[in-house]
């Protein structure tokens, strides 16, 4: 008797497998995007492998509808297959996008739920190298940060709104108490891509040592042990302290 199983997708971040393009579909020249997520928008828009995906994308708004249509097509692409599936098709679903049903063990399964997703909602590219988003990824991004803040100035935010830190607290002070640590001027002279890389190592740095994973700690490169306290004394491990920059708080 086979048994139930859920694909959850860690969208944007880890996949498995890789999917072949869409074809038949024709790219027309590039739209030009502004606003906070402009960048994004064009990167995602010169991925996409096909006509639905650039179409949605091509006026650098995406709806709450256009995500909903995306995720049920992906269901009726699926449901054309012969496939016992059923997607998760709310967009504010932590899961939306992923998958329950008893067909996960068809040696075609995987490459039909991948190719779907790859006409429907952008995502094509899962080798855990891909810098690819997605609809779904990309609208919870949206959702979360609609600015496009970096996680450093949502924290200051934070800390500065709960009066933990005083107003002068920048980023930069943030940054001195947050390993790896790096030269002001090293961090001027990077690419944006070298920035977003040492950033995320840096906070997964930071998750690792509050979390108490010692072991895992020790496979990041240049993750020391950090003070885990701000200039003022406060702990980053308590309260609204370790709340306001994302980590378990003791």
């Amino acid at each position: 008797m086979k048994t139930q199983q859920t694909r959850v997708l860690a969208l944007g971040l880890v996949y498995l497998g890789v999917v072949s393009g869409c074809a038949g579909d024709t790219q027309a020249a590039p739209p030009g995007f502004d606003g906070p997520w402009a960048e994004v928008f064009g990167q995602e828009y010169e991925r996409a492998e096909s006509d639905f995906v650039r179409d949605i994308l091509r006026d650098g708004v995406l709806t709450t509808a256009e995500v909903r249509e995306a995720l049920h097509r992906v269901q009726a692409c699926a449901d054309l297959s012969g496939f016992e599936v059923e997607v998760f098709t709310d967009p504010s679903d932590d899961q939306a996008g992923a998958w329950r049903g008893t067909d996960w063990d068809r040696p075609e399964f995987w490459p039909v739920m991948e190719e779907c997703h790859c006409r429907y909602t952008g995502l094509c590219d899962w080798s855990p190298v891909s810098m690819e988003l997605g609809l779904v990824r990309l609208y919870h991004l949206i959702s979360e940060n609609p600015h496009n803040l970096s996680r450093e100035s949502r924290a200051v935010t934070c800390l500065q709104q709960h009066g933990i830190v005083p107003p002068e607290f920048t980023e930069a002070d943030l940054r001195e108490v947050m390993p790896p640590w790096l030269d002001p001027e090293q961090f001027v002279a990077m690419s944006p891509t070298e920035r977003v890389e040492w950033t995320n190592q840096r906070w997964n740095c930071l998750h690792c040592w509050v979390a108490g994973a010692e072991v895992e700690c020790r496979d990041i490169p240049d993750c020391e042990e950090p003070p885990l306290m701000l200039p003022n004394g406060v702990s980053l491990e308590e309260g609204q302290a370790a709340l306001c920059l994302g980590v378990p708080a003791n």
